[in-house]
């Protein structure tokens, strides 16, 4: 029983040898290496150290930090070397990274890489499926080669200096499921490739760039978008009815644009949507404010026509409305679904008139309300759980009667910590977190209540 197993672990040795053999005499692994040690030449500044082990004598290159390789073949297909704020790598890339010629996976984030991104060196990458080079201080254009690579997947740009327009045929390239190209200086519009099919792409984020002219009228192409992204630019024009299409559309924000127009009704056709953020006041921001192209000095303000529509109000699974200073108006009525999922209301400085709908009171849920600065009067809903909200303004309105303490049910929503810890918050890094107040705020100003309930109190969420 022996002679068997003894023929065939001198067969898998033999096996193994040749593997090793056919690897040591591709040209292409030692081209890889090469490639690597170019790559190595061009850092100025590695405070960890992490690339000092990058030495051949030391090791083998598909062993060197960072790296992995196809265990067959020996060619690299994944450089990843994400660094820290305390010890990221600077320098420029090698052009030699295009040698690489069996990478899948290229990220380099938050580092501090800088200058351009060599066109022709990517462009060679043909295999390339993820490509993330954000939070470093590159510039320059970003190349249009980047749209012809036919496996890439994830293209993750966002939080450097790029500037000029977005690469044409980007956005409709059919690969492509998810592109941040945010916190930026791009410049130009928005187009979606009238050749290309963009079916594929789940998450487009352009926030906080220089981005100019309409939302694209045939945005509704890109048919399983979860996330659109469009805040802090110059965009003009209307929302494009054609968002209706987008069935599966989770998260839209559009604030701090200059667009005007009617809420189309169509946005209701979205029933998955769960966020919907129109507008920002001035400090406050989804983006985050450290974007290279944001002013201190000029801030930017939607400013629609009309009402919401009925449809969008009572979308089944919408939690974060978010519509302050956004010219709105008209009544509120009882627009909201009975089986309400908001947890977020903002239509405060606006030019909404009439009462207060008693079925926002069905929102059980609701730990944030504003609707100061608008035309609302009658009382308070007794059904409006106050007491279960960290946030509640209602100020310089027309509001009469009493302020409302206990609604006699229990909260559904109890109090939550200001790190918060939703599904939707985590899916999108913490979006919406700006906007949690640190202390719960019962407003009365200019509204002739009466006493405040000693059910409610001021306090502090630590």
């Amino acid at each position: 029983m022996t002679f068997p197993c003894a023929k065939l672990l001198l067969f898998l040795s033999f096996v193994v040898s040749l593997c090793t053999l056919v690897v040591a005499l591709n040209p292409a692994v030692d081209a890889d290496e090469a490639a690597l040690l170019d790559f190595k030449s061009f850092i100025t500044s590695d405070p960890s150290g992490i690339l000092s082990e990058w030495e051949p004598a030391v090791r083998n290159h598909c062993e060197w930090q960072g790296v992995t390789c196809n265990t067959t073949s020996g060619r690299v297909i994944r450089l990843e070397l994400t660094g820290t704020l305390d010890s990221p790598l600077a320098g420029i890339l090698s052009a030699n990274l295009g040698n690489l010629t069996e990478l899948r996976i290229l990220v380099l984030r938050q580092n501090s890489f800088y200058g351009e991104i060599p066109a022709a060196a990517i462009g060679r990458l043909r295999l390339l499926e993820t490509f993330d080079l954000s939070g470093n201080n590159f510039s320059g254009r970003i190349p249009d080669d980047i749209a012809k690579l036919p496996s890439l997947s994830i293209l993750d740009l966002a939080r450097n200096f790029f500037d000029g327009p977005i690469p044409i045929g980007l956005i409709g390239h059919a690969p492509l499921k998810y592109v941040d190209l945010s916190f930026n200086r791009l410049s130009d519009g928005i187009n979606i490739n009238p050749l290309g099919d963009c079916t594929s792409l789940n998450h487009l984020k352009l926030s906080s760039n220089l981005l100019a002219g309409e939302i694209p009228h045939d945005i509704g192409k890109c048919s399983n978008l979860r996330a659109l992204l469009l805040d802090n630019n110059t965009l003009q024009g209307s929302i494009p009815a054609d968002l209706g299409k987008i069935a599966e559309l989770r998260i839209l924000d559009v604030s701090k644009n200059s667009l005007t127009g009617r809420i189309p009704e169509e946005l209701g056709d979205c029933r998955q949507l769960v966020a919907l953020v129109l507008t920002n006041l001035i400090g406050s921001s989804i983006a985050d404010s450290s974007s290279p192209s944001a002013s201190s000095t000029t801030e930017e303000f939607n400013a629609f026509v009309g009402a919401i529509p009925a449809k969008v109000l009572s979308l089944p699974n919408l939690e974060i409305l978010w519509a302050p200073r956004a010219n709105l108006g008209g009544g509120l009525h009882d627009l909201f679904n009975p089986s309400c999922t908001l947890k977020i209301l903002n239509l405060g400085q606006n030019y909404f008139n009439g009462s207060i709908p008693e079925l926002l009171g069905s929102c059980v849920n609701l730990t944030y309300l504003d609707l100061s600065l608008n035309n609302l009067q009658g009382s308070i809903p007794v059904s409006l759980g106050v007491q279960c909200m960290a946030y509640f303004n209602v100020s310089r309105n027309l509001l009469s009667g009493p302020l409302i303490g206990s609604s006699g049910k229990s909260c559904t929503a109890s109090f939550f910590p200001v790190h918060l810890s939703w599904g939707l918050l985590k899916l999108e890094d913490d979006l919406l977190t700006n906007y949690y107040a640190n202390l719960l705020q019962i407003a009365q100003e200019n509204n002739p209540f009466g006493k405040v309930p000693g059910e409610i109190y001021l306090f502090s969420m630590t």
